[in-house]
């Protein structure tokens, strides 16, 4: 078995931090003298890390569940997730295609429209990401437009009045996406149980 050894107060103070960097691995230390665009940097690229681990640690086990069948129990011990929540991020990893995947929007807002059509989906998407709408943005727009579509659903209007134009929001039909192995509900406007 190895020494322990104090680190020497005469060192460099680039060896003690990553002394120090070692001993915290879940913190990040900025190396000595870094500056702001480096700062900048390793931000972007955190952010960008967070944005997509949900993602792909969806289409990781979705890999596995088809290739060697349910993998859910596995997965939660490699990776230290409980099983419901790789059980949502493979729900939301099946139904929001790659191709239709946002870099400069998170997890969370692709899980808000998961349940709806590839068409809807683009839309959202396309509208979140233009306008640069936070989650909560993205909730209350698609609330105003469920209600928007009550509205007109329970309206007389005849069918050429409540035609749509090229430009106008499709209609918004949430549902809940319930999980085939534990039950859990999932519903499209991010409600509190299903978020």
């Amino acid at each position: 078995m190895g020494t322990l050894t104090k680190p020497n107060a005469t060192a460099p103070r680039s060896a003690a931090a990553t002394l120090q960097q070692q001993r915290a691995p879940v913190a990040w230390l900025p190396p000595e003298g870094i500056t702001l665009t480096e700062w900048a940097v390793v931000g972007a690229r955190f952010g960008a890390m967070s944005r997509l681990s949900n993602f792909l640690l969806g289409d990781w086990l979705r890999f596995a569940n088809n290739q060697w069948g349910d993998s859910y129990k596995q997965a939660a011990r490699i990776t230290g997730y409980d099983v419901n929540t790789l059980y949502k991020l493979v729900s939301v990893a099946s139904k929001v295609e790659v191709f239709l995947r946002r870099k400069t929007l998170t997890w969370s807002h692709h899980a808000l429209i998961a349940a709806f059509d590839r068409n809807e989906q683009r839309y959202w998407l396309g509208q979140a990401e233009e306008l640069k709408w936070t989650v909560e943005d993205l909730r209350i727009e698609l609330r105003s437009a469920q209600r928007a579509n009550s509205i007109a659903q329970g309206s007389s209007l005849d069918a050429t009045a409540g035609a749509k134009d090229a430009h106008a929001r499709p209609s918004v039909a949430l549902e809940t996406i319930v999980c085939p192995k534990c039950g859990e509900h999932l519903v499209a406007q991010g409600s509190a149980q299903g978020r």
